[in-house]
């Protein structure tokens, strides 16, 4: 807790029960004495908790230290709660709109699904039903581990190097939490061909305008577009309920969808003053991995 302290990571986390806070904050409050201490006196008081003999000289020291479980374990509970707090510090703007599964291994997997097309036909007198006819489709993915690395030597030990416990692992939590927007907007930039051949924004898919910026036509004739989307005769009926924008549109975006009213300034074409599209709760995500791009990680 004392080392916690010294790095900066003495937060509470305010989700957490009044047990665990009142633990945490008991811990803190026996900790600080230990505040001021060096990794070297750390060094040292782990060796002497976990009952090791006295160490002659510096370089002995470190090396029973670094076999020490208690110092091992003061170590990792302070890399861990930097990393956490990188973590939970870097905001992923992908949550609302992506869902999580589960994968058994590193191999490439299918993720079927049941194409629509369960409409009814009418139903002779004394006659059977039609049989109904589903076909299935889908996508292929795969996932990967991905990893960094750092080393922590007796030079960091002996200058007293706290922020190697510190600043080093909150970016790397800030790269794990950074890891999962770069993934997902690196494949929408990229715009890959789906399994029927066809880029996933394409005309072919009724999902693709480039015709002009975004304004009150072009967002209505989105929405448009999507409400429209089918499959095997099937409206679909999807809802539009996020827009994602660059972070340079973001201003034009909620002001768009946010304001009560919209008015035509120029003259040339006539609007009336009610906004439907505030009515439509449209979750504005501005993200600016498409103002610049994203490197595919």
């Amino acid at each position: 807790a004392g080392l916690m302290i010294r790095c900066g990571n003495n937060q509470i986390d305010p989700d957490a029960t009044d047990a665990d806070r009142k633990k945490r904050e008991q811990n803190l409050e026996r900790g600080d004495r230990y505040r001021e201490m060096s990794l070297i006196d750390v060094a040292l008081e782990c060796i002497r908790l976990d009952g090791g003999r006295r160490p002659f000289g510096r370089e002995d020291m470190l090396r029973a230290a670094t076999s020490s479980a208690t110092l091992a374990y003061v170590f990792t509970t302070n890399v861990h709660a930097s990393i956490m707090a990188g973590y939970t510090e870097q905001a992923d703007t992908t949550r609302p709109w992506t869902r999580n599964i589960s994968a058994s291994n590193f191999k490439r997997h299918t993720k079927f699904r049941l194409t629509e097309g369960g409409e009814l036909t009418k139903h002779p007198r004394g006659g059977t039903a039609d049989d109904a006819a589903f076909s299935d489709t889908g996508e292929t993915y795969k996932i990967d581990r991905y990893s960094r690395k750092w080393t922590q030597d007796e030079q960091d030990m002996i200058d007293d190097n706290h922020d190697a416990l510190s600043d080093v692992p909150r970016e790397f939590g800030k790269g794990a939490a950074r890891l999962r927007p770069n993934l997902c907007y690196a494949l929408l930039l990229a715009n890959p061909t789906m399994s029927d051949g066809t880029a996933m924004f394409h005309a072919d898919h009724g999902n693709l305008n480039t015709s002009a910026a975004l304004a009150v036509a072009t967002l209505r004739d989105a929405r448009t577009a999507m409400r429209k989307q089918t499959e095997n005769g099937v409206i679909l009926a999807i809802t539009p309920r996020h827009l994602i924008v660059p972070q340079a549109l973001e201003f034009d975006a909620l002001t768009l969808v946010r304001s009560v009213e919209l008015r035509d300034t120029t003259g040339s074409t006539k609007y009336g003053t009610y906004n439907p599209f505030p009515a439509q709760r449209f979750n504005v995500i501005p993200e600016v991995s498409l103002d610049i791009g994203v490197t595919d990680p």
